[in-house]
């Protein structure tokens, strides 16, 4: 990369930053003002909504990254089309196809970037702030996994490892205590709301300890004397999109074993995969009205004309997701036909501006 192509990624990377910095802080007031409606139930506070929104924004920052890509390239270069920068370089010899390729190099740490923070980074603090709020709002303090989710029920301790399609938990282990010595094991297959608001689980093996030996009983059904409620289940399990590549991949095989219905689980492992494309789909979008409009414009113009651009590719691949959810797409289509509609459109787009 000469020197040249760095000038315009520094370019690229200044708008995007702008603009990432700029969306991540307007959703996230949204989200505040949401939070704040639970804001004295439990012992949530304030303080504890501005942490949760404070720990999500990698997540946030994550979803509207592509975004922040075309508002951040018309910024950046559209600022440099107007001082007439973009005319200097193709009059060194820099022609379109070679700024659209450096541009595209430039992308490259975006993309490595956005990996890292999918797998690594978002889900941790997307998992600590959804605790710490459950924990605050039900009383009953909770540590999610990629695989289910654990919580203090009196003396025992109790791990869910699936919410069913009826909403109802399952694959339950109960561990009984007694001081610090275990006193029995509970292993049960699902579990049921009863009419008088208690709880039965179904499908039940226990095992008792004593100085004796162990021993083991099965039951079809047994009454489950828990402190959980149904609004507070609402708050427990994650959403699939909360979830980082590798745990979604693992919940997909969990769900397929066991027969459930795995399709909004295998949206958000192929909207992860086809985050890449967006980025560059967005970046190519872009650039049509980089080299075509941008010049005489004002600051004003090149924003109000990213947010637009921004907003409606945002909802086109939203409203495509549950568009595909209702009518039984494939995932993969549903996940890769947007960014791929709107890449062709910016190519096209791009031909018609020459």
């Amino acid at each position: 990369m000469n020197q040249l192509e760095r000038y315009l990624a520094r370019a690229l990377y200044r708008g995007l930053v702008l603009a990432l910095v700029l969306l991540v802080t307007l959703f996230s007031f949204g989200a505040l003002a949401r939070e704040f409606d639970d804001v004295g139930q439990g012992s949530y506070r304030a303080v504890d909504a501005f942490l949760f929104v404070a720990l999500t924004m990698p997540r946030r920052a994550l979803d509207l990254l592509p975004v922040a890509t075309l508002v951040g390239t018309l910024f950046g270069l559209g600022t440099m089309s107007a001082s007439a920068e973009l005319v200097a370089m193709r009059a060194l010899g820099f022609s379109r196809p070679r700024i659209m390729r450096g541009l595209l190099v430039a992308a490259i740490p975006v993309i490595a970037l956005t990996v890292v923070t999918a797998e690594w980074i978002a889900p941790g603090f997307e998992r600590a702030a959804r605790g710490r709020r459950t924990a605050a709002l039900t009383g009953t303090p909770t540590v999610a996994t990629d695989t289910g989710f654990w919580f203090k029920d009196g003396a025992s301790r109790v791990r869910v490892g699936m919410i069913g399609a009826d909403g109802m938990p399952g694959e339950i282990m109960i561990f009984g205590f007694e001081g610090r010595e275990l006193t029995s094991f509970l292993r049960a297959a699902s579990s049921r709301r009863e009419n008088d608001g208690g709880w039965s689980l179904v499908g039940v093996e226990r095992r008792l300890f004593s100085s004796r030996g162990v021993k083991l009983e099965k039951f079809d059904r047994l009454r489950w004397t828990t402190t959980l409620s149904g609004p507070e289940l609402e708050l427990l399990p994650q959403a699939p999109e909360s979830l980082a590549p590798t745990a979604l991949l693992a919940q997909i095989r969990l769900r397929r074993l066991r027969g459930q219905d795995a399709s909004g689980h295998e949206l958000a492992l192929w909207r992860l995969f086809a985050r890449p494309l967006s980025i560059l789909a967005m970046l190519l979008l872009a650039l049509p009205f980089v080299f075509g409009g941008l010049r005489d414009a004002s600051l004003g113009r090149r924003t109000l004309l990213g947010a637009v651009l921004g907003v409606l590719s945002y909802v086109f691949e939203q409203a495509a997701g549950h568009a595909g959810l209702v009518i039984g797409l494939q995932p993969a289509i549903t996940a890769l036909a947007p960014p791929a509609l709107i890449a062709i459109t910016g190519g096209i787009l791009y031909v018609l501006r020459r």
